[in-house]
């Protein structure tokens, strides 16, 4: 038997598939038997390891494959084989013909029972070439075609298959003839067809547009081999589904090749409605599209339209609604019965923000008003007061009565109490800190952080080896994905789920000194040289990205935590310290003077010293108004850090340093930024401290470097400083602004006020943030800048001036968006902050003005109506150039009705109805 293994190993080795099939026909069962094990440890451990190649000889997959059918004992042992990766890779060159010519020889019958297992271990983005190779073996053995996820994906990746051939026609008709072939090819069109309408993203693969897939199938609905109804309602279906727009951008044009008959799209008018209220932007388009031929044939059920159309005005998009109102204009004159629903529901467009889009409701409903009763007239009236005060003025005039009075202004938001929820209770338990280690606990976040940080002290003074054992493991999570030795120096920590991911969400990059990855003892050298550095005022070695500087004070925190606990911490002696002085005592991250008082009192009771770094911490995180009453208390202290809390309070707050704007791009001559001598590009700040620093620290992080390139930032992001120093907010924000490509993605929320705001009043550095973040190219970052410039408005403490500065300097620029802009502001507007949004528009329009960019029409409407309420009369610079202009462009058109409410600003008691005499 060892010499017909020899046998055997030398003709798979040499990939002699033909030799191979003879040698296993002959066998005998109890050969097959002994030599099925061998075959097996062979491709496990001997085969050669598999190459990619397009030659089926340099694959050892043929011959081991036509081994297996001839030794192996049934269908499982043969896919478990077959299936592994290292030939699965080369499942295209399955040599169907012998692997059917030997199992016909051997007698066995689970050929086809193999072929569906190896269809069924197809992975889901299968390649369209081993697709093909087990597509045959089901052909040849007559095995169900499978309908699974993977096996159709692999299917529609043959269609799409000769695309990329030189081979493929360049003629549509000649590519619609070799399509149509594929398609038909094999048993699998009648049972895929349907499973394409049901799978997302297959339209990315049949939409390949030199495929000609769809007119494929169009073609072969003309021929009667494929029915028109299936096609037609699988679109109708997939297009309800949520996918990918350029996935549904095939459906909708097979759905428009097959060119619907006016029969077809009367019996799916239901859909077609329902696509236009609920879809995606273009699906809803497409189907308003086909409603408005029905319409014009006349086959439109109008109860179908109205039971759309309150779901289709209330669309962000304003094409959209303007074909509503369109289709409804055309609804009422071919049902004059129904007048009164339809005036009804085109009046809804009057709560358009769009100016346009409001005009053109007006204008539709005011040439009915004659044929309204006057209840209806009456009604029309109530929501014709929300409209601007233009169109106001044309309602009343145009027999809506009730309409030429105002609606109330907003309420403006209350300003909460200050104060902020007190810190949570500490973890004071083993069995608490491990599960807050494990994530048992759901800490999230810097607040997360904290808590851990202060447990390791306070748990690890009744219980140390246990929480050294688990310090270590937190010490891997926090700063980093790979820690020291192991293959190549490096080995990987496997994440739990939950296991303290809140470190590493939290502080990525986690440690730029690489701490980790060092021998102890240089590790420690590394720690003491950052840590002297920043103590001591001065550049931390190895790091040259400022946005590291505030996240350092975090890593380093983290080190002394971990030297010290284990009696290692250079340059400091005496008992380990039994709590932690920085530990925050409000959701604010501030630590309260009276609480950090008693925790100094406490260490002087129990003997010991706060480590450096811990107290640095603390004092920064002191509010910077506290009561005199405290310094005679704090003069009462005796230790070293009890009398440098004591010098900290009597010397005041902290000195704050000079912020000043810095841009990157000189002005273009002629603009209003030019004329102005304003910053240009890309717009960040620079802080230095004009008088002594208080401490090494405060210097450190209260100073950004002035030769700084605007915009210079970590490749590998950074963390918000909101929490290193809360009580500083144009600092935090300065701070923010040097990751300029993460305050661009709207990365930096957390550094900005939301709700009820307690903090300083908001200079130059939080107004840039703010207008960052709204225009930042994700939605909630937008919503952030919202929420601030609301929450700083009620609070009183937002100069919109400066806020519209930046904003519009920025869109004149280039670096944000001026479209994404506007309808944030206007937002706030109806939130209440009318008067600062007014301050916005007023100081950004002479910059957009000058270019005119995508949207100013928006931002000339929102503008218009609120000059009517707030603004002073003051002339706005560049604005009579553009509403003098010759035309009817909407910019135009707005710029004229802002000109005129500027105008005609006039006392409250000179209003007639809400309309200027």
């Amino acid at each position: 038997m060892t010499g017909d293994w020899e046998a055997l190993r030398e003709y798979l080795n040499e990939r002699r598939v033909e030799q191979i099939g003879l040698f296993v026909t002959g066998l005998d069962e109890k050969q097959r038997a002994d030599l099925a094990k061998q075959l097996t440890t062979y491709v496990r451990s001997e085969m050669p390891e598999p190459r990619w190649s397009d030659d089926p000889g340099a694959s050892s997959l043929p011959s081991v494959a036509v081994a297996a059918v001839g030794l192996l004992p049934s269908s499982a042992a043969a896919a478990t084989l077959l299936c592994r990766a290292t030939l699965r890779m080369h499942w295209r060159f399955l040599p169907v013909p012998r692997m059917t010519a030997v199992a016909g020889t051997r007698g066995v019958d689970w050929l086809p029972d193999l072929a569906t297992r190896m269809a069924a271990k197809m992975p889901r983005d299968s390649d369209e070439q081993g697709w093909r190779g087990v597509a045959d073996l089901i052909v040849a053995t007559g095995a169900a075609v499978p309908e699974h996820e993977a096996f159709v994906n692999g299917w529609a990746g043959w269609l799409r298959d000769p695309v990329w051939t030189r081979g493929w026609p360049e003629v549509e008709g000649e590519r619609i003839t070799q399509m149509a072939g594929r398609l038909l090819d094999g048993p699998f069109l009648s049972v895929l067809l349907p499973r394409i309408f049901e799978i997302n993203g297959l339209g990315l693969v049949l939409g390949t547009s030199e495929a000609a897939v769809a007119p494929s199938l169009v073609a072969l609905t003309k021929a009667e081999r494929i029915d028109r109804a299936q096609l037609l309602d699988g679109c109708l279906m997939r297009l309800r589904q949520p996918d990918r727009p350029g996935a549904l951008r095939f459906f909708t044009g097979l759905h428009d090749l097959l060119e619907p008959t006016p029969d077809e799209l009367a019996d799916r008018v239901e859909d077609y409605g329902d696509l236009a209220a609920s879809s995606p932007s273009p699906v809803s388009s497409f189907a308003l599209r086909h409603l408005r031929t029905l319409l014009d044939q006349g086959r439109l059920d109008v109860d179908v339209l109205l039971g759309v159309a309150p779901a289709v005005l209330e669309r962000p998009e304003k094409g959209h609604v303007r074909s509503m109102l369109t289709l409804l204009d055309k609804a009422a004159r071919r049902h004059p019965d129904r007048t009164g629903e339809i005036v009804t529901l085109l009046a809804a467009g009057f709560a358009s923000p769009v100016y346009d889009v409001a005009e053109k409701a007006l204008g539709l409903v005011l040439g009915r008003v004659g044929k309204l009763g006057p209840e209806v007239l009456q009604r029309l009236g109530g929501q014709a007061v929300g409209l601007p005060t233009d169109l106001r003025r044309r309602a009343l005039e145009g027999g809506l009565p009730g309409a030429g009075e105002p609606p109330a202004p907003p309420e403006p938001s209350p300003v909460p109490v200050a104060g902020y929820e007190p810190w949570p209770a500490p973890i004071t338990g083993l069995a608490e800190f491990e599960a807050a280690v494990d994530g048992r606990l759901g800490l999230t976040g810097w607040m997360g952080r904290e808590q851990v940080m202060a447990a390791l002290v306070t748990v690890s003074i009744d219980h140390f080896d246990a929480v050294r054992d688990l310090q270590q493991r937190l010490w891997a999570l926090a700063n980093g994905v790979h820690g020291y030795g192991g293959k190549n120096g490096y080995w990987s920590i496997d994440w739990e789920p939950g296991q303290a991911g809140f470190l590493r969400d939290a502080q990525w990059p986690y440690d730029p000194l690489l701490l980790t990855h060092s021998e102890r003892p240089h590790r420690v050298e590394k720690f003491v040289t950052a840590r002297d550095a920043l103590l001591h005022g001065e550049r931390i070695p190895h790091v040259n990205t400022w946005s590291h500087y505030p996240h350092m004070v975090v890593v380093l925190r983290m080190a002394e935590i971990g030297l010290g606990l284990g009696g290692q911490l250079p340059d400091f002696e005496g008992p380990t310290p039994r709590l932690l002085m920085a530990t925050p005592t409000d959701l604010s991250g501030r630590v309260s003077a009276e609480v950090l008082l008693e925790r100094l009192r406490q260490a002087e009771r129990e003997g010991w010293q706060p480590w450096p770094l811990d107290l640095e911490q603390a004092l920064l995180r002191l509010p910077r108004r506290v009561s005199p009453d405290l310094n005679q208390a704090a003069a009462e202290l005796t230790s070293p850090a009890g009398r440098r809390f004591a010098d900290w309070l009597g010397a005041g707050a902290a000195p704050l340093p000079v912020l000043r704007v810095r841009g990157g791009l000189r002005a273009r001559e002629g603009t209003y930024r030019a004329e102005e001598r304003r910053p240009g590009g890309v717009r960040v700040v620079v802080a230095e401290l004009e008088s002594k620093p208080r401490s090494g620290l405060h210097g450190s992080l209260f100073h950004i470097d002035r030769n700084q390139h605007p915009g210079m930032e970590t490749g590998y992001g950074s963390l918000p400083p909101f929490d290193v120093f809360p009580d500083h907010r144009e600092v935090i924000s300065a701070w923010a602004l040097t990751s300029i490509g993460q305050v661009r993605d709207g990365d930096a929320a957390t550094c900005l006020p939301s709700g009820g705001d307690t903090g300083e009043p908001a200079g130059h550095a939080t107004a840039l943030l703010i207008a960052y973040h709204l225009g930042a190219d994700r939605a909630g970052g937008r919503a952030a800048g919202v929420d601030a410039v609301i929450s700083l408005a009620a609070a009183g403490r937002l100069d919109g001036s400066v806020l519209g500065e930046h904003l519009g300097a920025l869109i004149a620029d280039g670096p944000i968006v001026g479209s994404r802009i506007y309808p944030e502001l206007a937002e706030a507007a109806g939130a209440g902050a009318g008067e600062v949004v007014w301050q916005v528009i007023a100081a950004m329009l002479p910059y957009v003005l000058d270019g005119r960019p995508t949207g100013l029409p928006d931002l000339l409407t929102l503008a218009a109506d609120l000059a009517g309420r707030f603004c002073d009369g003051q002339a706005i610079p560049g604005l009579a150039v553009l509403a003098g202009r010759k035309g009817s462009g909407k910019a135009v058109v707005q710029a004229r009705r802002l000109e005129e409410a500027i105008r005609g600003r006039v006392p409250a008691g000179d209003l007639v109805g809400g309309v200027p005499k």
